[in-house]
């Protein structure tokens, strides 16, 4: 008898001055379709402001979640991506959950979190431009989860 697949788990990073909907759009549709998402900054206490000012507490910091027991990884762009592309903790925990095989989805200025952590364009990687695009982005990264 075939044994049942893992639901996918998938990070969803943080850090102030994210884009709204490049970070709640994927959010979102991930907790729709049941998959287990979670909010991760570098201090689980922290609030993280997004541009227009809306807040987010993370549900846990990197530290506390080892990478490799993600099947995914969203990094929102805009001033997020900036942010967390100085952060070593970020950093460390993209490249270790693209070497254990997830799935990372990158929008906007968050590909220089990839870069950073030494990640290559390839098959488990989704990347939107932008807002506009996350729809497409969102269908590509869902089947990278399967």
């Amino acid at each position: 008898m075939a044994q049942p697949q893992a639901k996918p788990r998938v990070a969803v990073l943080v850090h102030d001055g994210y884009q709204e909907l490049e970070f709640w759009y994927p959010l979102l549709r991930l907790r729709e379709e049941e998959i287990d998402a979670v909010v991760l900054g570098v201090d689980a206490d922290a609030t993280y402001v997004s541009h227009l000012g809306y807040p987010v507490i993370p549900d846990q910091a990197f530290s506390t979640e080892p990478a490799g027991g993600f099947t995914g990884v969203v990094i929102p762009g805009r001033g997020a991506g900036e942010t967390l592309v100085a952060s070593p903790e970020a950093i460390r925990f993209v490249a270790d959950a693209a070497a254990a095989g997830a799935a990372i989805g990158v929008i906007g200025g968050a590909s220089a979190v990839l870069t950073a952590a030494g990640v290559q364009a390839g098959p488990k990687v989704a990347a939107a431009a932008d807002a506009n695009a996350l729809p497409e982005f969102f269908r590509q990264f869902r089947g990278q989860l399967a």
